[in-house]
């Protein structure tokens, strides 16, 4: 429960107060304007982000199983990697997919991180940052259609992964 804390408090801070240290290490350390380490940056500062809200999602999934189903599998002779592999991972499916998709579309239009710890240049920067940069320069039809084109992927993984949100949560579960 400790981790689990300290997970959400970085989550409970403002983007800058993560942001900024971030970026000011990578600036010390010479690596800030370098291309491979500008995707690393970016993706180091989503990870805080992210994690926790994965985290507290997928382990939501696992506690909500029920401990009869692992004692059950223990009885009948798997072992307990045996066990979560062939019946409590497949069984937490829904929630892998859900913190999956939340993750994503987090990541996906994420702008505080890739404005301050990645460097401002058009082959480096994230969608909504160049979104943002339409929007500033006063061109409203460009921002409406990079707008409407950011929308869609979440749209579409939103609706290819909702048959694996539909259905039964305990199906095929314990019986008798």
């Amino acid at each position: 429960n400790k981790i689990i804390v300290l997970l959400f408090l970085v989550n409970m801070m403002p983007g800058l107060v993560i942001a900024i240290p971030i970026a000011a290490d990578f600036l010390r350390l010479g690596i800030q304007n370098t291309s491979p380490f500008v995707v690393f940056s970016v993706a180091f500062a989503q990870e805080l982000v992210v994690l926790p809200l994965t985290v507290f999602v997928i382990l939501g999934g696992f506690r909500s199983l029920p401990k009869d189903l692992e004692n059950q599998a223990r009885v009948d002779g798997a072992n307990f990697r045996t066990a979560f592999g062939r019946l409590l991972l497949p069984m937490n499916k829904i929630a892998i997919f859900v913190a999956f998709l939340l993750a994503w579309m987090t990541s996906w239009d994420e702008f505080t991180y890739a404005v301050i710890v990645a460097p401002i240049a058009p082959s480096y920067t994230t969608f909504p940052v160049t979104l943002q940069n339409y929007v500033s320069r006063g061109y409203p039809l460009i921002s409406a259609t990079f707008a409407l084109v950011a929308s869609i992927p979440v749209i579409i993984l939103a609706v290819v992964l909702m048959k694996y949100l539909k259905g039964g949560y305990l199906s095929g579960g314990l019986v008798g």
